[in-house]
């Protein structure tokens, strides 16, 4: 969050209109040339994270061609950034990957040729907008705000899904605009209707993002496979699949339902194969459906044809399976769940958009189940009060607000700020004129003591600020480190806060990935972009007031999106940064785990060369406490560890008097949203919904779900969370390509090592 000093708040509450968007040199004309654009999935598209944004450009007679589009937005404090994309050669069609900082933002278009503009167009957001329409295209979706894509065929254009659309399904065929009955399944009651989750139905693979961090604000992917003209034309190697592979190895979550095309689907040269969590043997014919009945928690039975007729449902038998088996047995499983690099498959044997199921009036039972949305939180009005006093809904708004404290850079309270200029009022007025007429009895003084007082005022609250927040940059840094001991990807999560003592555009900043061990990760793929505040407060994402910005200048995201080039940072404020990194690496810690349906056995061992303090095994609903593992040591886990419930040990659950019935009874501590300790805030983002989720904490976890391990623990993997001695770094921040050697308040580094544990039926 951009703090500013007294006189810079002033200064913004002057009554000047400054451009928040693209600069005054783009204006609202295309040329001669025609400019199509699309945006997100179907138009729908969050707030705050990288977006796909597509340019089809129809070349008019006589013009060069284009070789560059340049897309230019505010970023999450209203300051323009750009992004770019080339044109390959042949193509008129190129993809930016942007990052919107406002849910009504202005978008500008360029279309460039060896540097110069050749086409150019200006769009304003509308939340009537369907489409780009116009001048107009759609507002984007607030952080908060789940987003669920399905892929069947049979989805038409998607009108606006949500809570905000009127469209209703057709529950008789199953198809319309909501083939899979996801619309149905995501209404809840409970919500508000700015806070129900957001459907997008889309027709076809064609539609996806081809880089994985496209996907960043999907929640969940449902993928229908009943109707083969939506994947024909795919190959296990089409970058719509690499891409989707990545972005679930990353931690997305995809629900794959397989039916009637389970031969076609799941062959050997299959695209969608490396999706399932076993090998097809045959398929069956259910004639009955009592286990997805009750998976789904549903009173009503699944019927055929006509009532009373029993279901005929044509199901695939897999065999090799890996994962839970959450529905059926291991002769017939149903619903199977696999862990899939830090993210999750979720697979269903049958096809949700084909009969008997999309006549069963309990089907959103089954999807939402399948789905796995979150709890509503019983009261909405402590989320309310959240924004209003700390300006943020979101845990990752908690978290950029912790960054935001270093240690002697003091913020000036409103009181004082009040005080102050009472006191310069006092001064200029009365102040003087009693100087003047009872003291000093010269009146025409006051051409010299009135800007005496400006000037003295002026250099005293400079003074001020000066001893307040010092002369030095200054940064905070969290990193989250994850290693996948299958694979041996490592997935990385950076945030960092810059406190900058001067008006200053820094040239290049960016981030140096670190393994565990030490080494610089190579050839990681790096992201690095500008962390936006959630929420409606002044500031932030969705304000309900826009706050003026005072540059106009753009400033660069580099082609590779790894760095952000000549990014101001007003005097005596801060700015937040995030970054997403992806490597590979050698574990370092060694486990050997198994489960007998009873608890956890076997043994960890730390190979690393230092030693990982504060460590917790968690593995399904409970954590060991392993404190200390020191370089080479080797714990074992059995029955006479001890071990405590996941969700008591984060929400500090104590044994309590209960005084109406004379016995005892657990309490939880309330969530501290006041919280700024960088451990206790990141120990919630980690597992948020195993510690209650919003109905816990009264926040929001939408902005960066993916860092909630809580579904990952659902598909029978154990967890070691290890906190770094104080010389190790998950990252390091950059300035012009070196590590900023300015002072760093404070640095946490947390990792987490991700284990397969061994079931009796599982080898």
């Amino acid at each position: 969050m951009i703090r500013r000093s007294a006189w810079s708040l002033l200064i913004a509450l002057l009554p000047v209109q400054i451009t928040a968007g693209a600069t005054d040199s783009v204006a609202p004309t295309t040329g001669g040339n025609g400019l199509s654009v699309q945006i997100g999935f179907d138009g729908r598209y969050k707030v705050g994270v990288w977006t796909p944004i597509r340019i089809t450009l129809q070349p008019g007679r006589g013009e060069p061609p284009a070789d560059r589009v340049v897309v230019t937005v505010p970023d999450g404090d209203g300051v323009p950034s750009r992004f770019s994309a080339p044109f390959a050669p042949g193509d008129s069609t190129a993809t930016v990957y942007a990052r919107l900082g406002r849910v009504r933002s202005r978008l500008a278009v360029e279309i460039q040729e060896d540097g110069q503009t050749i086409a150019q167009k200006v769009f304003e957001a509308d939340p009537a907008a369907t489409g780009f329409q116009g001048d107009r295209y759609p507002s984007a979706i607030a952080a908060e705000r789940p987003v669920i894509v399905s892929i069947a065929a049979g989805a038409g254009t998607n009108p606006r899904s949500g809570a905000e659309s009127a469209v209703e399904p057709d529950v008789e065929s199953g198809m319309g605009s909501d083939p899979l009955g996801v619309q149905a399944a995501i209404v809840s009651p409970q919500q508000r209707p700015e806070q129900q989750p957001v459907a997008v139905a889309l027709a076809g693979f064609d539609e996806l993002p081809e880089r994985w961090f496209g996907y960043e604000g999907v929640d969940v992917l449902v993928l229908s496979t009943s109707r083969p003209q939506c994947f024909a034309d795919l190959k296990p190697d089409s970058p719509q699949i690499v891409a989707l592979d990545n972005w679930i190895r990353m931690g997305g979550k995809l629900v794959f339902c397989v039916g009637l095309q389970a031969e076609r689907v799941l062959a050997e040269d299959g695209p969608l194969r490396q999706f399932a969590p076993g090998r097809l043997e045959e398929m069956l014919t259910l004639r009955q459906a009592a286990e997805l009945e009750g998976y789904a928690v549903s009173s009503s039975a699944i019927a055929g044809p006509a009532d009373g007729v029993r279901p005929s449902l044509r199901v695939p038998r897999l065999a090799g399976v890996e994962g839970r088996i959450e529905a059926g047995n291991a002769a017939l499983p149903l619903v199977i769940r696999t862990a899939r690099g830090f993210g999750q498959v979720v697979f269903l044997a049958a096809d949700l958009d084909g009969p008997p199921l999309d006549r069963w009036k309990d089907r959103p039972l089954l999807v939402r189940r399948l789905i796995g949305l979150p709890e509503v939180a019983d009261d909405e009005s402590q989320a309310d009060a959240a924004v209003m006093y700390y300006g943020f809904n979101d845990v990752a708004g908690q978290m950029r607000s912790a960054l935001d404290q270093f240690g002697d850079v003091r913020i000036v309270p409103f009181w004082a700020v009040v005080v102050l200029i009472f006191v310069y009022i006092l001064l200029i007025g009365p102040g003087d004129y009693l100087f003047l007429r009872k003291i000093a009895r010269r009146m025409q003084w006051t051409w010299l003591t009135f800007p005496t007082i400006v000037l003295g005022v002026c250099l005293a609250a400079y003074v001020l600020a000066y001893a307040l927040k010092g002369n030095r940059l200054r940064f905070n840094e969290v990193d989250l480190v994850d290693v996948d001991a299958v694979s041996g990807q490592v997935r990385g999560t950076a945030w960092a806060n810059v406190f900058s003592p001067r008006m200053e555009s820094f040239q290049r900043l960016s981030l140096r990935p670190q393994l565990p061990d030490g080494t610089a990760a190579p050839n990681a793929e790096l992201l690095f972009s500008w962390m936006g505040l959630p929420g409606s407060a002044l500031g932030a994402m969705n304000p309900k007031t826009i706050s003026p910005v005072l540059w106009k200048e753009a400033y660069e995201f580099s082609p590779e999106l790894d760095a952000v080039q000549n990014v101001p940072i007003p005097v005596w404020s801060t700015k937040s940064f995030t970054a997403r990194w992806r490597a590979r690496t050698v574990v370092g810690i060694e486990a050997e785990l198994s489960d007998d349906g009873q608890s956890l056995s076997g043994t960890v061992t730390n190979r690393l060369g230092y030693a990982l303090s504060d460590c917790l095994l968690v593995f399904d609903r409970y954590a060991y406490k392993l404190e200390t593992l020191d370089p080479g040591e080797s714990v074992t886990i059995d029955a006479w560890l001890s071990r405590s419930e996941l969700k008591t040990l984060l929400t500090e659950r104590k044994f309590v008097a209960a005084e109406e019935k004379g016995g005892f009874r657990t309490l939880a501590t309330p969530y501290d949203q006041s919280s700024v300790e960088l451990p206790y805030v990141l120990r919630v983002m980690m597992f948020f919904e195993a510690a209650g989720g919003r109905r816990y904490t009264h926040l929001h976890n939408g902005y960066q779900r993916f860092v909630d391990f809580s579904d990952l623990l659902e598909t029978g993997r154990a967890i070691l969370v290890g906190r770094a001695p104080a010389d190790r770094r998950g990252a390091e921040l950059l300035r012009d390509g070196r590590p900023i050697s300015e002072q760093q308040d404070r640095h946490l580094t947390m990792y987490r090592f991700v284990f397969p544990v061994k079931t009796p039926n599982v080898p």
